[in-house]
């Protein structure tokens, strides 16, 4: 990925939008689905709400209410969940009010009225429009009164420079954001030290002051990182947070949005038990979009007198990582972990790693190519092609005339001397050595993996601790208690999985077999073209044409098998994200290998 592809990773992270309080709130631009339909008029009414708030108790769960306000005037009934009663009533309606009163976003000193210290952890997009349907509105507003079952607070904000345009934030309370790390096992850090510099350079330029490969961000933290517990917080067992003080910054921006987004995918918009998750709203087009926000811009602020502790995580990594002129230097790892997640952490480490690794396959390999250049000057062979004056036998089509003549040899020297360039002696010695470079690739890279995975708590990751999906939950059929934590969880026998891992093997061969097809097809069509048009221009024609048709066959048959594949593996109904993103990219790498390397055999 190049400095640019970093720079917009900062600057826009996809549909994400910077976030500073009283700063420009984000534009109607970065929904990630402009032509999705669109949404209700208005935010509903907190009439409802607020009416049961103050009769809440306790002891009641949920209560039917009616929502009048539609688009078409008709009435649209909600299911309305209460919300646990609290202290301050009357405090916490206002609050209420306040909040979820439509506003320009960037109104007042804060996304939230009168608090500087709520953050906005997450937004949701939707659209006013005349073409919504009543459907759409009220799967929206049950959605978002579930939302304020679960104590998420929110603020709708319309967009600055579309008043169509809404933006839902959302903010999590500490309580819950504890709650729900709980639940999910999000590991926290329980004690720091000091690691050495494991930096190769380090070695190189050890004599020197100054390495000119290191990043200007320190990494020499080691994080040992258990399970966050609030038992262990209110031990004290977190050094640099207490029972009872302000979470926002003990929990990572990355750890925060992966919590509400768990909260998000597990909430229900409907009455039927599959009607759950911010996904089917987006697809259904009651919301058109979902995103965290970046931790304010990315730019330095005017008066920053170089002091790193003056920068946030964002504008370290833009100021020390995302610039032309850092294009060399090593990565700060542990911070991108820390500010984008372990997921989009690995990936810059693997670039980096693999982009290193070929800098001596680069290097041997322009030797063998100037080594193959300079030969051509001395091989007696090429010479006695070039210098030649043999006559060769005439090569004639069936069809052509008789005037086929026979041609001098050093007519093809041209030829003979670019092919020798990349095959000679030479380059068998660039094949083995690539050989070795393959084979030491993979094992150093496993070696690399498994220290990155120690110095960020992930050797277990794929262990009961992970949650499970939505998804999974509402397609088990059966319940059975977790041998480990000894929890009641959803279950679904793996005797009513293999047919349908057996299907989807099914499938991919006969996919596979497409592609065979499509080799032959275009082998068939290839030969014709040439007996058609005939030898000469008519041959450069059949085989230019038929490239560009496999070309074309390559990436239809990828896109059909993309979709194909997200659809059997939602079908298979794994248990966690990881065994899901697991088989899903098996089948796609195992598709791809078939397609994107079957041209090489045509």
């Amino acid at each position: 990925m190049s400095s640019r592809e970093k720079t917009a990773l900062l600057e826009d992270g996809g549909p994400a939008v910077s976030y500073t309080n009283g700063g420009a709130a984000p534009s109607a631009g970065t929904s990630r689905r402009s032509t999705m339909r669109s949404e209700a008029p208005a935010e509903p009414q907190l009439s409802s709400i607020i009416h049961l708030l103050a009769r809440a108790s306790p002891g009641m769960r949920e209560s039917d209410a009616e929502d009048t306000d539609s688009a078409d005037g008709a009435s649209v009934p909600v299911r309305v969940p209460t919300l646990p009663f609290v202290g301050g009533t009357r405090a916490y309606v206002e609050q209420l009010r306040a909040d979820n009163t439509p506003k320009k976003c960037g109104q007042g000193t804060s996304f939230f009225p009168n608090d500087q210290l709520r953050r906005v952890d997450y937004v949701l997009v939707w659209t006013k429009d005349d073409n919504c349907s009543a459907q759409q509105i009220k799967q929206r507003r049950t959605y978002e009164a579930w939302l304020r079952r679960h104590r998420l607070q929110m603020v709708d904000c319309v967009s600055t420079s579309d008043i169509n345009t809404h933006f839902v934030l959302l903010h999590a309370p500490d309580e819950l954001i504890m709650k729900k790390a709980e639940e999910m096992h999000v590991k926290v850090t329980v004690k720091e030290y000091e690691r050495e510099d494991d930096h190769f350079s380090r070695k190189i330029f050890g004599m020197c002051n100054k390495d000119p490969l290191k990043c200007g961000i320190e990494e020499r933290t080691m994080h040992v990182a258990n399970p966050f517990t609030r038992q262990l917080l209110a031990q004290g067992r977190y050094g640099k947070v207490q029972n009872g003080t302000n979470m926002q910054k003990f929990f990572t921006g990355s750890q925060r949005a992966r919590i509400v987004h768990q909260i998000l995918t597990e909430t229900q918009f409907g009455d039927e038990p599959s009607d759950v998750g911010i996904d089917q709203l987006i697809e259904s087009g009651s919301y058109t979009a979902s995103y965290p926000l970046h931790e304010g811009s990315h730019k330095p602020p005017e008066d920053w007198s170089r002091n790193d502790d003056d920068l946030s995580p964002r504008q370290l990594l833009h100021e020390y990582w995302s610039r032309w002129s850092c294009w060399y230097k090593y990565q700060p790892l542990d911070h991108i972990k820390e500010y984008f997640g372990v997921h989009i952490a690995i990936y810059f480490a693997w670039l980096g790693f693999y982009t290193a690794w070929l800098l001596p396959a680069a290097i041997i390999g322009f030797v063998v190519f100037f080594a193959g250049a300079l030969l051509t000057l001395s091989d007696q062979e090429l010479n006695e092609v070039c210098h030649g004056d043999k006559l060769m036998c005439a090569l004639c089509a069936e069809n052509a005339s008789s005037k086929c003549q026979p041609y001098s040899i050093n007519t093809t020297c041209t030829l003979y001397r670019v092919g020798f360039i990349f095959d000679n002696g030479g380059t068998v010695f660039f094949a083995v050595f690539m050989a070795l470079w393959a084979t030491l690739f993979l094992e150093f890279w496993k070696r690399q993996t498994a220290m990155l995975s120690y110095r960020w708590n992930t050797m277990d990751f794929e262990s009961a601790e992970e949650p499970i999906r939505a998804k999974y939950a509402l397609k088990a059929t059966e319940k059975r208690k977790n041998p480990i934590t000894d929890v009641l969880e959803p279950h679904m026998p793996e005797a009513k999985r293999y047919p349908r891992y057996l299907t989807g093997f099914s499938i991919l061969l006969a996919m596979v077999g497409m592609i065979a097809i499509s080799i032959v097809a275009v082998m068939v069509y290839r030969t014709f073209s040439i007996k058609l048009l005939g030898p000469g221009l008519g041959t450069t024609a059949a085989s230019v044409s038929s490239s560009v048709l496999q070309v074309v066959i390559i990436i239809i048959l990828s896109k059909i098998y993309g979709m194909l594949a997200v659809k059997l593996t939602e079908w298979e109904n794994h248990r966690t994200e990881t065994a899901y993103q697991d088989n899903l990219t098996l089948k796609r790498f195992l598709f791809e290998f078939a397609n994107y390397y079957s041209s090489i055999f045509y």
